[in-house]
């Protein structure tokens, strides 16, 4: 069994990351995503669901690597 971490936004068919994996590919901390989010200044526009935030893959993704075709 391979134990190695695994890249998801390398996964096709992905739609929408949590925002702990939104942060972390963007390579900020959570608490900086949700504080942007709640202000209205986060680059990406979450969907809330209950309490918690999704974050749009492809525009986390393009973010995260611009100029790439991911």
């Amino acid at each position: 069994m391979d134990n190695h971490p695994v890249d998801e936004s390398a996964r096709p068919g992905r739609l929408f990351f949590t925002e702990a994996e939104a942060a972390e590919a963007l390579r900020v901390h959570p608490s900086t995503l949700g504080r942007l989010a709640k202000t209205g200044r986060s680059p990406v526009v979450p969907v809330e669901a209950g309490s918690r935030r999704l974050y749009p893959a492809a525009a986390i993704d393009a973010l995260a690597h611009p100029g790439s075709n991911r």
